[in-house]
Order: structure tokens, then sequence, then C-alpha cells
């Protein structure tokens, strides 16, 4: 394919970002070390270190890509750059020089196949004069996005705590440290009683599928079950699928109780999406702590963005285990059905069936089609697999 200036430009800003990821994760796992021993050197005897050794990056998970039409084709330029660049396919009296270059491709290929990065792929092929395969005619558009996703992991890294922390002078450090355990302090005695205590349910979901809703109903049926606040009986709050965050949105977390019953609310697409893409993407705090948690990228593209992350939202979800799956356009006496063979205490009431709680005006799922052409394959095929798993009808 011919290379215009402007890839050429994204090319070479792509590979930067790359080697500059590397150093910035490296000063931030440092900047991290060296912040806990601040803190355990501060820190009253009352507070452990499992309170605050909390921020380190984690390793990438090993993760198994399901072998997809699309997943095929990155497996078949894969094979083509391997030809090519393989150590030992290289001709006889190839330079130190040539050899060096060769491994480089070699190994960044390796590692765009066993992470299915796209745009890592696209660049290693371009390089290596590989003409790119007709089928998938969206994978330049993937450096581009691998670029955007780069530079938000990077500004998320050297904005964090650590990372300020880390590059002020000792004073301030000394005051930031100060500070922060004093904030540690007051949360930990402000939640002091209710951590670890028993709550019967959970209800969890991506937001705008009806976890306002739903705690509506389950007080109609006599169960004090809050809306992003703790009830007697428990909470529904989309922010605790993320099992292991201090949620900056409502106070506490997943493991700070026992849940006897945990729900998943599930809701056309058709509806959420729309919603998602309007009103609730527009919200900062909730749309950063997606991000950050369901580990997924945005484009300009308002449906591709409600898409991924009612998709990453499911996947994080399903690692919890919920006990019950709620549809909330029909499933209420489902619902109260498996609560009670559960052994909750519900008494039926019909009241908040017909009712809708927490809505918002918004345009419909037709407006967000005009975008629908821009919608890749892969994102076609995971909204289509969260309609079959659900029962909902597919979107494309």
């Amino acid at each position: 394919m011919k290379i215009n200036t402007n890839l050429k430009r994204l090319i070479r800003e792509y590979e930067f970002l790359l080697d500059d990821i590397d150093d910035v994760l490296e000063i931030h796992k440092t900047a991290n070390q060296e912040l806990n021993r601040a803190i355990r050197m501060a820190k009253d005897d009352d507070i452990a270190e499992s309170e605050f050794e909390k921020d380190e990056v984690e390793e990438d998970e090993v993760e198994t890509f399901e072998d997809t039409p699309e997943r095929k084709v990155l497996k078949k330029l894969f094979r083509k750059i391997v030809f090519k660049c393989h150590p030992d396919r290289l001709p006889t009296g190839t330079s130190e020089s040539e050899k060096a270059k060769m491994q480089d491709l070699y190994e960044k290929a390796v590692l765009a196949h066993d992470r299915d990065n796209w745009g890592l792929m696209v660049v290693v092929a371009i390089k290596l004069d590989i003409k790119l395969p007709k089928e998938a005619e969206d994978m330049v558009g993937r450096i581009s996005e691998e670029t955007d996703g780069l530079k938000n992991q990077i500004t998320q890294l050297t904005n964090s705590f650590a990372w300020q922390w880390y590059h002020s002078q000792d004073e301030i450090q000394k005051k930031m440290v100060e500070d922060y355990l004093n904030t540690l302090k007051s949360i930990k005695e402000r939640n002091l009683e209710e951590l670890n205590k028993e709550k019967k349910i959970l209800v969890i979901g991506h937001p705008r599928t009806g976890t306002g809703y739903t705690s509506k109903l389950l007080q109609s049926w006599g169960l004090d079950v809050q809306h992003e606040q703790m009830g007697k009986d428990g909470t529904s709050n989309w922010a605790y699928a993320a099992k292991e965050s201090n949620a900056p949105l409502f106070e506490g977390k997943f493991s700070d109780h026992n849940w006897h019953t945990i729900i998943y609310c599930v809701r056309d697409p058709r509806g959420t999406i729309p919603s998602v893409a309007y009103t609730e993407d527009i919200n900062k705090a909730s749309l950063n702590y997606r991000l950050k948690w369901g580990k997924y990228k945005i484009t300009d593209n308002k449906l591709t963005n409600a898409i991924r992350s009612i998709v990453s939202w499911d996947k994080l979800i399903d690692k919890i285990n919920p006990h019950i799956t709620f549809r909330v356009e029909d499933g209420a006496e489902d619902l109260f059905k498996e609560l009670q063979k559960r052994k909750v205490k519900v008494l039926w009431n019909d009241e908040w069936l017909s009712k809708k709680d927490n809505t918002r005006i918004h345009d419909g799922f037709d407006k967000l089609q005009e975008e629908s052409d821009r919608v890749l394959f892969r994102d076609r095929l995971k909204i289509n697999a969260y309609c079959d798993k659900y029962n909902y009808n597919t979107i494309f």
C-alpha cells in the first residue's frame, strides 16, 4: 500500500509511544515502591500495609482470543511477516544491522499476535512492505486507535498520586503522605462498622440497565436495598462490578461485605446503547471509571463506545459469577421466584412492574444507527453475542 505523509507521522508517533510507555511504567513502578515505603515509615500501627499497597500496575493477563474470522486474518498476516523476517529464514550474508532490524520486527509481530494488537501488526507489515489483506479494510485505523490508547494510559499514569508524589520536593512529599494517611484513617473510621457485615442483596449492572429501577422493585417487595447507597439489606450499585475498586463514585467496595445474593440487571441494548451514548458518556466520572475497569478504548463513534462499554462491563461481571440474571423488561416474576429459592424473604407486590425510574430524555437507537457503518466487525460480533446471551434480538 502507498504510505502518505500523515500515515508516516502516525507510525512514528505510535512507535515512540510504545517505547515511552515502557519508560513510564518503569518510573511508575518505582514511584509506587518509594511511596509505599514512605507511607510504611509514617503510618500508625493500626493501618495495615494491605490498606495502601494497591497501586502497582498489574501485569497484563494472558488472554485467549476467540478464533473469529478477523482473528484468522490477523494470523494469516502474521505468517506472512514471520516468513519474511524470522531470524532463521534470513538469507546468508545478511548484514548484522539488517539482522537486528528483522529481529526487532519479528519480536513486535509476535507481541502483536499474542495481544491481538492490530495496530502494531499493521505497522510491522507496512515496514516489511507486505500487502495488507482485503478482508480488513479498517486495519490502518487501528494504528490511530492504539495510539490514542497509549496516550490515555500514559496520561493516567503521569497524573496518578504516586507519580505526582515521586516528582515533588521533600517537604511536599511529606505533606502528601500525611494528608493521605489522615484521609485513610478517616475513611477507615467511617466504614469500620460496615466492614465485613453480611448483606442480603447486591444489584449490579452497566449504567442505564435498570439498577435504579431494580432497587425500587426490591423495596416494593419489602427489602431495604438503596440505589447507590447502602440500605439495611444491601445496595444497587453498578460501580461494585469492579470488585477491587474503592469506587470514587460511591463509598466502599464489593469486598466490604459478604453478599448473600448478587443480582445482575440486563436490558435490551437497543434501549441501553442510546441512553449510554447520549447521557452517561458525558458524565466524566462515570466514563473514566468504566474506561479504567472495563479496559476498553474510546473512539469518535458514540455507537462503538457504548457497545464497548456494555460488553466490557458484562465481561467484568461474569468474573463475579452473579447468582441471578434479571431482564428488567420482563423478568420480575422469575426474579421473585429465584429470591424465594434462595430463602430471601420477599412479599409480592406488582406496583413497580409498569413504572420506570431515573428516565432521561435523549435520541433513540435509530439516530445512532447512522454511525453503524463505522462500527468495527469485532465490535459487531461482541454486541450480537451479548444479545444472544441474554435472549435479545441481535443488533447487526
